[in-house]
């Protein structure tokens, strides 16, 4: 079984490249598309992508689109889109009293993404997503373990499908035994 399309993580990578090149942010932004450690070197403002919980797999909609055929034109495997539904959510970190306004980016992040919405200008993310939902923004400080640190945080939701398809033998010829003769010491059928 082969596969191709979209993984979860190939459409975080679309989101995020579809906010840099949005030209709606700041150039100096840094992204990071996982929850980060102390070990990345992040520094501000950043946009953090990542998922809310684990790509939502649609046990029963995985439909048949095509079919695998060989040079000889005869189908030897078939295709099928696997749908999942991912929800994702992007936080923007800025630093108190600097020259970005956590509002502000979030605002514009919320346009970038909705260029992308099913419900406004639907452009394409990706071939393979067929829906794309944005949600709420807000702001989400936590001035207790934070005080200089400034936060927004954007939910969407997207859909898309993983396109895998199976390889199967086929019957490329059969060989019938030859006739039996009674003298080949079977019976024959006789009236």
């Amino acid at each position: 079984m082969q596969g191709d399309g979209l993984s979860p993580d190939e459409a975080i990578r679309q989101v995020r490249l579809a906010v840099e090149n949005s030209g709606l942010m700041p150039d100096k932004m840094d992204y990071v598309e996982h929850e980060p450690s102390d070990n990345d070197n992040t520094g501000l403002p950043a946009t953090i992508i990542q998922p809310l919980t684990e790509a939502q797999i649609s046990n029963f909609n995985t439909d048949r689109v095509g079919f695998v055929t060989d040079d000889d034109g005869n189908r030897v495997g078939r295709v099928f889109n696997s749908e999942y539904r991912l929800d994702l959510q992007i936080d923007i970190w800025v630093a108190e009293q600097s020259d970005y306004d956590e509002r502000t980016l979030g605002n514009n992040l919320y346009k970038a993404l909705y260029e992308y919405s099913s419900s406004g200008p639907s452009k394409s993310l990706a071939d393979e997503v067929w829906r794309f939902r944005v949600g709420d923004g807000t702001t989400a400080n936590d001035l207790t373990t934070s005080p200089v640190l400034r936060r927004w945080r954007q939910d969407f939701t997207l859909w898309a499908y993983h396109r895998f398809d199976t390889t199967e033998d086929y019957v490329s010829s059969v060989n019938y035994p030859s006739e039996l003769s009674s003298s080949d010491g079977e019976d024959s059928l006789q009236s």
